[in-house]
This record gives structure tokens, sequence and C-alpha cells, in this order.
């Protein structure tokens, strides 16, 4: 057979098969790496998700002055977004995220319940007078399950394993099927003095009606950075001074006039 009339014929049954199974190698030898570029792929995406959420969150409490709870936090984070609360809290696999709290998280009357903490006078009033520490936050997200009933119930010391990339529980350790964003809150808190040799009040952002009065004295708080913190006459009713703290704040009450460093 010529050349001619072998192109006319086309390829025999036996140069088919041989080109068939070539095709099969390759495809053996390429797929793994295929699906392996895919997983990475999708994981750097959630990787990037999940910081933009943690960033969220640090920007949420900034301005609302309170921290969400693992009920509700893609709302409070949904508002600053352009994205639909369903997309913040799933992942692009449709399993939820999960947003865990360290326990360790003190002072513990400023840790978040499962609806959050938000800031009041009378709520940071009785705290310690001592810097927040471990105000950690992680959102877990599973591709290929629900990881709710495996980390939402993380101990302390299993957070702590988990945040440090140390161990913790099996399905909560970072993997290619396990992303995790970390929010990190503990900065977002500075403290603030009051002194009085008499009984005075305050409010914060100018709400008078949540103003908390105290008696003579001094007492250290915590409070959360970009608060206003007005300060009032005697009876409480008339804003005399007011601050926005961004760093560590004091100021002290004659009686009659507020001062400050």
């Amino acid at each position: 057979m010529t050349a001619r009339q072998k192109m006319l014929h086309g390829f025999t049954l036996v140069e088919m098969i041989a080109v068939l199974a070539i095709m099969a190698i390759l495809a053996s030898v390429l797929a793994p790496n295929i699906a392996s570029e895919l997983r990475r792929a999708r994981s750097d995406a959630e990787d990037a998700t999940l910081a933009d959420i943690a960033d969220l969150l640090e920007e949420t409490v900034a301005r609302t002055r309170a921290v969400p709870g693992p009920t509700g936090w893609a709302d409070s984070i949904a508002k600053l977004s352009e994205l639909p609360v369903s997309r913040i809290d799933s992942n692009e696999d449709n399993f939820p995220r999960v947003y865990v709290v360290d326990p360790s998280w003190a002072p513990a009357g400023t840790r978040p319940g499962a609806t959050g903490w938000r800031q009041t006078p009378a709520a940071v009033w009785g705290l310690p007078g001592t810097q927040p520490s471990n105000c950690r936050i992680l959102i877990l997200s599973g591709s290929q399950q629900n990881l709710t009933a495996a980390c939402a119930g993380m101990s302390a010391v299993q957070f702590g394993q988990v945040w440090n990339r140390s161990g913790g529980p099996a399905a909560c350790v970072e993997s290619n099927t396990t992303r995790i964003g970390r929010a990190n809150l503990t900065s977002s808190f500075v403290l603030a003095t009051l002194s009085g040799s008499a009984a005075g009040a305050f409010a914060f952002d100018s709400a008078l009606a949540q103003r908390q009065v105290f008696a003579a004295g001094s007492r250290t708080f915590p409070v959360l950075k970009g608060t206003r913190i007005s300060l009032l006459d005697a009876a409480g009713t008339s804003i005399l001074a007011s601050v926005v703290v961004d760093k560590p704040f004091s100021a002290t009450w004659d009686g009659a006039s507020w001062s400050a460093p």
C-alpha cells in the first residue's frame, strides 16, 4: 500500500489501539497532578476568603463596639461585605464555616457568648483592670465534611494546639481539606482608668441613657479601641468632655471638672 493509499484509508486498528494506550498512560500520569493542582487552587482560594473574613471581623468589632458570637457572626460581617450571608457562613463545597471562640479568652466578662458580646459602661465597669488576653477566634472550613461537631466544642488546650498548628482534634488540624482563618482581637482592647475624689459618671459614644455612675475612688477597665468615652457631670446628664480612646487612657474627676494627662 502506498503512502497516499494509507492516508486515504485512515488509521489501522492496531495504530488506533496504540494511540489510545499512549493516551491512557499519559492520563494516568497527569491526572493525579491535575487533581492535586485543583485541590491546591481551591485551598488557596479558601485561604484568601478566610483571611478576608478575619479582616472583616476585626473591622466589625471596631465599628460596632461588639464582638460577634457563633450565632449571627456571618450576618455581622455581611453588613461590611458585598457578599450575601450564605457566601460567608458556608464555603464553596456548601459546608458551614465553623466559628470558634478561644475558651481561654480573658477576662471572661468580655468573651462573646453564643450571640456575642456588646460593650456597655455597665459591662466593663466591673471587669478586672488587666489587659485582655487570648482574644482569639478560629474560622474553620472543611471541604469534605461539616466540622461543627468535631471543632465547635474544643477545649482551651485543643484550641491552642490548632491555633499554633501543633495538634488538636484530627478533623480540626489544618490540611488540604481543612482550612483555617485566625482573628486575634487582643490588640483591639485598651485599658482606661477613671479616678474621682467624688462620685462621677461616664458613658460611651454619648449614650447617656446607659451611663455608669461610680463612687469616689479609682477603677481601671478594658474598652475597645475607637470607643468614645463621654465624661459627665455629677448628675450624669451633661457631657463635660469626650475622648476617643485608641491607647491607654486615664482621667480624674474632682467633683466639678475632669482632667486628663
